[in-house]
């Protein structure tokens, strides 16, 4: 048979199929094999798999990850996670850097909401407090959404605390404060109809319709910040998670953007050295031939 090659897709399949062909072959499950995590590290390694992503595998394999809860209220939405790993100043750090990132804005000072503010805080800024052992970071944007994060050690675990502020009453209360506003919007043009039953009927329409409406489309917006909360949740898990050890980053690849930026600000000065001891010794060397062929 011809040799030939073959992508990522067709082995998954090929080794998948083996196998399954293999436990039809056996009497009954009885005797199928088994292999040692160096065995499978063996046969990952000539597959082109490295050894330390099987490993994270396996751990993955043994210890799932939880599911962020949710829950909600008629104005809020809740998360609530539990990273396996500690909470440390510099994760910490990370963290907030990386929703300033996400959330922070300075639209609050160019519409003057913040006149009363310090230059820290106010409308489009995110604030962060320590209460115990208890972080606290909180944001809260033009429109009045707030948003706040609490990380409260437990152990050699973290318990994160999400909430967002997603509207002033329930569903259908703001669904019908905006048809009342709509409504009586449109009455300002429907004075000129002489038809009072005419002019009654469209203003409750208009009603119906606005409300209805908006009913859907906050429902939909409330569901989407609920599933956007629950991956924050994850975010901010994997970068606790990610911090524990500096192996882990090189292994695993889990680098925030953040941590991507100090990294190239820490190694730029090793590479200028070195690219500045390769030009002192090609120096040196040029110098070394001029000398000897004076000779």
């Amino acid at each position: 048979m011809a040799s030939r090659e073959f992508s990522e897709e067709e082995i998954q399949h090929l080794f998948e199929r083996a196998a399954a062909l293999q436990a039809d072959a056996s009497d009954g499950g009885g005797n199928r094999p088994t292999l040692s995590q160096a065995e499978l590290e063996q046969i990952a390694e000539s597959a082109g798999i490295a050894p330390e992503f099987v490993q994270r595998a396996i751990t993955e394999y043994e210890q799932p990850s939880v599911e962020p809860e949710q829950s909600r209220s008629a104005t809020h939405i809740f998360v609530e996670h539990r990273a396996e790993a500690s909470l440390t100043n510099e994760a910490w750090d990370t963290i907030v850097s990386q929703l300033q990132l996400r959330y922070d804005s300075n639209l609050g000072d160019l519409f003057g909401l913040n006149m009363t503010q310090s230059d820290d805080t106010g409308y489009g800024k995110s604030s962060v407090e320590r209460i115990g052992n208890t972080r606290q970071w909180s944001h809260v944007s033009l429109a009045g959404v707030e948003t706040r994060l609490s990380a409260t050690p437990e152990g050699r675990t973290t318990r994160l605390s999400l909430s967002q502020r997603v509207g002033l009453g329930s569903e259908w209360t703001d669904a019908v404060s905006i048809g009342i506003i709509v409504t009586l919007v449109a009455g300002l043009f429907l004075r000129g109809i002489d038809d009072p039953p005419a002019t009654f009927g469209i203003a409750a329409l208009l009603f119906v319709a606005a409300t209805a409406i908006t009913y859907k489309l906050d429902v939909l917006w409330r569901e989407l910040k609920h599933r956007e909360l629950a991956d924050l949740s994850k975010r901010i898990s994997d970068i606790l998670e990610s911090s524990q050890s500096p192996g882990e980053h090189e292994s695993t690849g889990a680098l925030s953007d953040f941590e991507r930026s100090n990294s190239v600000e820490t190694n730029a000065e090793p590479l200028l050295d070195q690219v500045e001891n390769q030009e002192a010794k090609e120096e040196r060397a040029t110098r070394s031939r001029g000398d000897r062929s004076r000779e």
